[in-house]
């Protein structure tokens, strides 16, 4: 898709990818052009998709039967029009692939399309891509979960594989990665396949390998504990301290670095991203391959003698943030990317109007993680809500969410329209 932009505006930002973070930094800049302090501003957002990710819902769609949903059905309740998000805010989308990122003298972006555009302000939002943490045969042999279209290949394997066992073998799936998602997926898997058990008598066992001695590094203990109380009495195998040493497509089979062999009809890999690998051209300063930025988000030179022409500024999973009070990096959360890029909104207009930046402060984000059919568990404050409540709060924060982006009635529609498709599946199975 080719744009026309204005070559002579005085300022041009652009954003680089319609995630979390980058959505909300071109939505707020927008709102400030509209209202007057950016009028002189050309604000450009970039993504290789026409499509907005609603990424927690991803699990659900991996999980969904083909009786329950078809295609198109997950589509409108997992991605959304870019354009249509954008309508009536001074934005301009264009929708293309970043080849490279050129900071010499004008910033300059070069396009997989072929066409170029120069910067003034850049705002890199392009995410974390899978790393398969250089173990042999884990990309060719697992599916990884991070776009829609891999949770349509994981319902599809699952789907398939499935209905190829016999009654005197069981179906194994197994997820490598206890974080977040790697939760998420299998205790919704668990689920799922009781229910097609019971349906289609089809005897399935579900584990997760996880190297770290539990679950949920980093999260709460009590979320964790909750967490993994849940999994076990859905019927989830879990496996801590277990690191993969290698797997064989060919036969089917996981090697432990400890020599014990897991089989498995379908393999995820959820255990490890890494920063969008167009950083490595930029010569700024990285800390565990993902890009080291100021007090106010702008990414800092490789070295003390190298200058930017141009304000870049990183957010999301690219970028990584100590939060002092934990002496941890910041999460690779929604709540935090989002965060960021409302932070960054601003201090480019008040860039723009010689006005000193704003120290972003991380806080401690609440989260839900779903574990199963309708139960959750949430952290709060310092409150930790479990099973229905914390089910309901999720569907809570997706429908706040959803109008923040679109019009409050779309936002109902689409969110009734996934609250009955995901009942309807736990009830088929």
């Amino acid at each position: 898709m080719l744009v026309l932009l204005n070559l002579m505006t005085t300022q041009r930002i652009v954003i680089l990818g319609a995630g979390f973070g980058g959505l909300a930094a071109a939505m707020a800049l927008g709102r400030r052009h509209r209202k007057g302090s950016l009028r002189d501003a050309e604000i450009v957002l970039i993504d290789k998709n026409a499509y907005h990710t609603y990424t927690p819902t991803l699990y659900e769609a991996a999980t969904a039967s083909k009786d329950a949903a078809n295609y198109m059905d997950l589509k409108t309740i997992v991605t959304f029009p870019i354009g249509e998000m954008l309508k009536g805010l001074p934005v301009k989308f264009v929708q293309d692939e970043i080849v490279s990122i050129e900071t010499s003298r004008e910033g300059t972006l070069h396009l997989l399309s072929g066409y170029t555009m120069r910067f003034d302000y850049l705002v890199i939002a392009l995410g974390s891509t899978t790393n398969y943490c250089d173990i042999p045969g884990l990309a060719e042999s697992a599916l990884a979960l991070k776009t829609f279209t891999d949770a349509v290949k994981i319902r599809d394997a699952v789907w398939n594989a499935a209905f190829d066992t016999t009654p005197e073998r069981k179906l194994q799936i197994v997820v490598g990665g206890g974080g977040a998602t790697g939760v998420e997926l299998a205790g919704e898997l668990r689920v799922w396949l009781n229910h097609l058990g019971v349906k289609q008598k089809v005897a399935a066992d579900v584990s997760i390998i996880e190297a770290n001695p539990t679950v949920l590094k980093d999260f709460d203990d009590r979320a964790v504990e909750a967490v993994t109380k849940r999994l076990k009495k859905i019927g989830v195998n879990i496996m801590t301290g277990a690191m993969i040493a290698s797997v064989s497509n060919e036969k089917k089979k996981v090697l432990l670095r400890d020599g014990q062999e897991i089989d498995f009809d379908v393999l995820v890999w959820t255990g490890g991203v890494r920063a969008n690998p167009i950083l490595q051209g930029v010569p700024m300063k990285m800390r565990s391959g993902r890009a080291e930025v100021g007090d106010g988000m702008v990414c800092l030179p490789q070295t003390p003698d190298l200058s930017f022409g141009q304000k870049i500024f990183a957010i999301g999973d690219m970028v990584c943030v100590m939060n002092d009070e934990t002496g941890k990096p910041v999460p690779m959360v929604a709540r935090a990317a989002i965060d960021q890029g409302l932070i960054v909104a601003r201090n480019i207009e008040r860039d723009i109007r010689t006005l000193p930046h704003i120290t972003y402060r991380p806080g401690g984000f609440p989260y839900v993680i779903p574990v199963g059919g309708k139960y959750a568990v949430a952290k709060l404050g310092s409150f930790i809500i479990t099973g229905f409540a914390g089910w309901v709060l999720k569907g809570l924060i997706e429908l706040r969410y959803l109008s923040l982006i679109m019009s409050k009635t779309r936002a109902l529609r689409i969110w009734l329209k996934g609250l009955l498709l995901f009942v309807k599946n736990e009830r088929l199975g």
